[in-house]
C-alpha cells in the first residue's frame, strides 16, 4: 500500500514529465492541480530524483533516456 505523500510525489513525476498522459505539465500548472506552490512542486521533485538516483537498481531507468 502506498502512502498519501508517496502517491502525491508519484503523481508530481507524472504530470511533470507526461508518463500515461497526453502532455507533460509545468510546475506551475501542476501547482495549481495540487494546492500547491511552483517552489514546493519542484521541492517534491527534486527530492524524489535524489532518492529515485540512490537507488542501487536505478540505472535500469537510464535505458529510458
Amino acid at each position: 500500500m502506498i502512502s498519501g505523500q508517496a502517491e502525491r510525489t508519484q503523481r508530481i513525476l507524472c504530470m511533470y514529465y507526461g508518463v500515461a498522459l497526453p502532455r507533460s505539465y509545468n510546475l506551475r500548472e501542476i501547482g495549481d492541480v495540487m494546492g500547491l506552490t511552483r517552489e514546493r512542486i519542484r521541492q517534491i521533485k527534486e527530492e524524489a530524483l535524489i532518492k529515485v538516483n540512490a537507488h542501487p537498481e536505478s540505472n535500469i531507468l537510464l535505458e529510458y533516456l
